[in-house]
């Protein structure tokens, strides 16, 4: 509807101006306002409350963040988890879905895939187990979304992230491609 829009471009704005003020405290030009900074560095109260306000104006049911871990340890992701979660404790918002990788599905995925570690080097084989902090256990996911139709968006967005993850990232080549959507 078009107040609901109104909304949303109201809510855009003021992180537009959040985000300026963000470059301006870091001394960055205005289109980088991304490329190496860090959201880890940001108050984690300032930014709940913030976000809180937008979540009480739309009178927001539901919020997603990362995983407690931030899917796989990045500072960034864990601290969108920590100002989501306060956010939607500030906001009384019901309920938090915290947006994780099914971990047992990518180690299946890389077993029946054992052709391609064999052919890497020690270095670039992945390093994940049943014990690393990437994704989270089936066991305790509730919610699954086939994302297999986004695959090819997820993965031009990695590779935009050039300074975060290399072409020759293992996950990035052989497990984010059209034909694989393990993710």
């Amino acid at each position: 509807t078009e107040a609901r829009y109104r909304r949303f471009t109201k809510a855009l704005n003021e992180f537009e101006g959040w985000a300026a003020r963000l470059r301006a405290d870091f001394g960055a030009p205005a289109a980088s306002f991304v490329i190496g900074h860090r959201l880890v560095e940001v108050d984690i109260d300032e930014a709940a409350g913030r976000l809180a306000r937008l979540l009480e104006e739309e009178h927001a049911d539901v919020l997603t963040v990362y995983d407690d871990h931030g899917n796989y340890g990045h500072p960034d992701h864990v601290q969108v988890h920590r100002v989501g979660v306060r956010a939607a404790e500030l906001a009384g918002t019901p309920r938090v879905y915290e947006a994780t990788m099914n971990r047992d599905a990518i180690l299946r995925s890389i077993r029946e895939r054992s052709d391609l570690l064999e052919a890497l080097d020690e270095a670039e084989r992945p390093q994940i187990d049943e014990d690393t902090d990437m994704g989270s256990p089936e066991a305790i996911i509730t919610h699954a979304l086939d994302i297999s139709e986004f695959v090819g968006t997820k993965r031009d967005a990695m590779r935009a992230h050039a300074s975060q993850i290399a072409d020759t990232n293992f996950f990035l080549k052989y497990f984010l491609s059209s034909q694989s959507a393990i993710l």
